[in-house]
């Protein structure tokens, strides 16, 4: 994670300019349409910051957290939210959120870490909470020009969810930056009583 986030410190002003309008839609429609009208929802890994504005302007209540301090900034800069700094093991909150949502940022933990904060993030939201998350699409894990990214297949993910989060949805779709050529699976789970 180190190195990761050694990469996010060096490229944080450009990556977030190439990411502030990034809105993946159809996620971001099928997240709300579950989550409890007016509710509460953390954005883990908010990045630009750019979906945590989005879910501001319809009216919730948004935890906004990153574990890069240089990502915290641009997203304070760029839409004037605040945002909490924290590794995402840290995350200690409990039945608190009606939905979680992790666009592209939980990927970049290693398996053993990933099903830690998915442990984490069952026990931070409420029972019948949302829970969306999206990582590319594949088997084999590894860096890519320095990020750590862990692939995924659905069977993969069911494999470690905690038993209480079901999987409601999942879905392929293309990158939605000009020019890049990835296949995202986004899935949505529910924490059930």
């Amino acid at each position: 994670m180190e190195t990761t986030l050694s990469w996010y410190k060096e490229n944080a002003p450009l990556y977030a300019e190439e990411t502030k309008n990034s809105l993946v839609y159809d996620a971001l429609g099928e997240f709300l349409s579950r989550v409890e009208e007016k509710g509460r929802i953390l954005d883990l890994g908010c990045g630009s910051g750019r979906d945590s504005f989005f879910f501001l302007e319809r009216g919730f209540y948004v935890d906004s957290l990153d574990g890069s301090e240089a990502m915290k900034r641009e997203a304070e800069r760029l839409f004037g939210i605040n945002v909490r700094l924290s590794d995402f093991l840290s995350l200690d909150e409990e039945e608190k959120y009606d939905g979680v949502w992790a666009q592209a940022s939980i990927l970049h933990l290693e398996e053993e870490s990933l099903r830690k904060v998915l442990n984490l993030i069952s026990r931070a939201l409420k029972t019948g909470g949302v829970f969306y998350t999206s990582f590319r699409k594949g088997e084999v894990d590894g860096f890519e020009n320095g990020r750590w990214y862990t692939n995924m297949t659905e069977s993969r993910f069911s494999s470690l969810l905690p038993p209480n989060l079901q999987i409601e949805k999942s879905w392929e779709g293309k990158d939605v930056r000009p020019g890049v050529n990835k296949t995202w699976l986004s899935i949505i789970s529910r924490k059930e009583g």
